[in-house]
């Protein structure tokens, strides 16, 4: 343990701790131990030791500087040592000082291996590999996040499980805070809304005008374009529409004809038919009244008897429309086309369809009103 003075943290100790066992452990090699662990301060070597002493130190030294110490072990073997490879692996840049040289020393050629036997020879490989630009601190929250994520995905069952319970034991009180919140500031909202509303209007109606005026051009020159581009398509196709589906427009028309005309003369008879009770009610009526009753009903007679013989074309008309379907007459016709017209065809566009359904088929004043 490391003598200190006063209080220390643990962080402080710890590091003390490991100093002191660093120095212990380099004076224990011998002092050959860099502490620093740099290659780039001092050359990187390999000793061979032979019988008599050291054969070599510092590999890549020029070929006159080489001292061999002489032994019964190193005067022999004209063989060559192979060399010692170098295999660098490096992520850093080309100015990294840890990055050696790519091209290998040539040693083969140098008198220092040539008597050294191939028992002997070191084939070692040094193999350097760099850290990137990550810090203590980075590798730190990394192995914490990637804790936390198993954590996570470990326990996300459980969490969920706990997640709903809590939601629906605290439904009920989470619904009446809402409902005591919104009716407590119920009446500010709304007048705050009230108040922006009326400051923003004028603003919001001069952007509306803006906004409409500006795009109204070029809303209508669409508008144009698109209409006379696809005008001759919608005409081919309400062309092939009526001339496929004529007989069903024709029996359509037909049967509107025929409910329309019953309708008419059901509401004719029931207004102007003369009522025959077949079991009349036994009244005691003075001669006074009766005479009263029996000129109204005479008075009605009379009354019935002008509008058939006023209206017996129509009538008779009317009938031959309803029992036998018969086709409508010119003058039917044109006044159902106005009808149309003016009830329905409130715009150019509806009354060119119904201008083209009336140039197919003639007896169909309201195909458009069926199709």
């Amino acid at each position: 343990m490391p003598k200190v003075k006063g209080k220390i943290s643990a962080k402080k100790l710890r590091k003390l701790l490991k100093e002191k066992r660093a120095r212990l452990k380099t004076e224990s090699n011998g002092g050959f131990v860099n502490k620093k662990h740099d290659i780039t301060a001092e050359p990187v070597s390999n000793t061979v030791e032979c019988s008599g002493g050291i054969l070599n130190e510092g590999l890549c030294d020029d070929a006159t500087e080489q001292k061999v110490a002489s032994g019964s072990v190193c005067d022999h073997s004209p063989e060559s040592c192979d060399i010692t490879e170098y295999v660098v692996a490096s992520t850093a840049d080309a100015t990294d000082p840890f990055v050696l040289s790519a091209d290998p020393p040539e040693c083969n050629s140098w008198s220092v291996w040539a008597h050294n036997p191939p028992e002997l020879c070191d084939n070692t490989q040094f193999e350097v590999a760099t850290i990137g630009d990550t810090t203590v601190r980075d590798r730190q929250l990394k192995k914490k996040r990637e804790r936390s994520r198993q954590e996570y995905y470990e326990n996300h069952e459980k969490n969920l499980m706990k997640a709903k319970k809590y939601h629906s034991e605290n439904r009920q009180v989470r619904l009446n805070n809402f409902k005591k919140r919104h009716a407590s500031n119920r009446e500010e909202e709304l007048e705050a809304f009230k108040d922006n509303y009326a400051a923003n209007r004028e603003k919001r109606l001069k952007c509306f005008k803006d906004n409409y005026a500006t795009n109204r051009e070029e809303r209508l020159k669409g508008f144009k374009d698109n209409y006379a581009s696809n005008l001759e398509q919608r005409k081919k196709i309400m062309n092939d529409y009526y001339a496929s589906h004529s007989q069903q427009i024709k029996d359509n028309a037909r049967e509107h004809y025929a409910a329309v005309a019953n309708t008419k003369n059901a509401k004719l008879r029931q207004n102007y038919r003369i009522k025959r009770n077949l079991n009349p009610p036994t009244r005691s009526v003075s001669a006074k009244k009766r005479s009263k009753i029996i000129a109204r009903i005479l008075q009605k007679r009379q009354k019935n008897s002008a509008y058939y013989k006023k209206n017996f074309l129509k009538l008779r008309r009317n009938r031959r429309a309803r029992y036998n379907l018969a086709e409508p007459k010119i003058d039917l016709k044109n006044r159902y086309i106005a009808i149309i017209r003016q009830k329905l065809a409130k715009n150019i566009g509806v009354q060119k369809q119904l201008k083209v359904a009336f140039d197919i088929d003639k007896s169909l004043p309201i195909a458009v009103m069926q199709s």
